[in-house]
C-alpha cells in the first residue's frame, strides 16, 4: 500500500526511493492534495525543515500551487535566503506568474546564476498578455543592467532575454 505521509515521502525522495511525480499523483488519487499543501507551505517557512526545502518547491511545482506563489515571494525577498533561492524560484516554473515578471528580471540581473537561470526558465514559460508598462520596466532594467560590468555568460543570458522582450 501507498503511503502519502509528507514524512517518509520527504525521506524516499532524498533516498532516490520515490519520484516527486509519482508521490503528487498518488496523492491527488487519494484527494489529500490541499492537506498536503497546506503542510508543505508551514515546512516552507520552518526553518528546522531548510534542509529539504529544495523537495518542498519540488513538490510545490509538481502540484503547480500557484497559491503558494506569494508565500515563495516573501522567502526570497527574505535576507535568509540569499544564496539559497534557486529552488524557490524553480517552483514557480509551471504557475505562470506574469504578475512577478518584473521582479523576476531583478533576479536575473542580480542574484545567483542558479537563480538566474532559474528565473530565465520561468520567464520563457510565462504565457499571456503582459501588460506594455511593465514589458517596457523590464526592457528599461535590462539595458541599464547591460550597461555595467558583469561576467559573459550573465551578459549573453541577459541579452538575449532583452532581444525576446524587444521582439514582443
Amino acid at each position: 500500500m501507498f503511503n502519502t505521509n509528507l514524512d517518509n515521502a520527504v525521506k524516499n525522495i532524498q533516498l532516490d526511493e520515490l519520484e516527486i511525480a509519482q508521490y503528487v499523483e498518488e496523492v491527488e488519487k487519494r484527494g489529500r492534495r490541499d492537506e498536503l499543501l497546506e503542510s508543505i507551505r508551514i515546512r516552507l517557512v520552518d526553518a528546522s525543515y531548510i534542509k529539504e526545502r529544495s523537495i518542498y518547491c519540488g513538490l510545490i511545482r509538481e502540484f503547480n500551487d500557484k497559491e503558494s506563489l506569494p508565500l515563495l515571494w516573501r522567502l526570497i525577498t527574505q535576507d535568509e535566503t540569499k544564496g539559497r533561492r534557486g529552488s524557490l524560484v524553480f517552483a514557480m516554473e509551471n504557475m505562470n506568474p506574469v504578475d512577478y515578471l518584473e521582479k523576476l528580471v531583478d533576479l536575473a540581473i542580480n542574484d545567483n546564476n542558479e537563480v538566474m537561470f532559474n528565473s530565465l526558465d520561468v520567464i520563457d514559460n510565462i504565457e499571456g498578455y503582459i501588460d506594455g508598462d511593465t514589458l517596457e520596466k523590464c526592457i528599461t532594467k535590462l539595458q541599464a543592467a547591460l550597461k555595467t560590468t558583469m561576467p559573459e555568460w550573465r551578459k549573453e543570458a541577459l541579452t538575449l532575454l532583452l532581444e525576446e522582450f524587444e521582439e514582443d
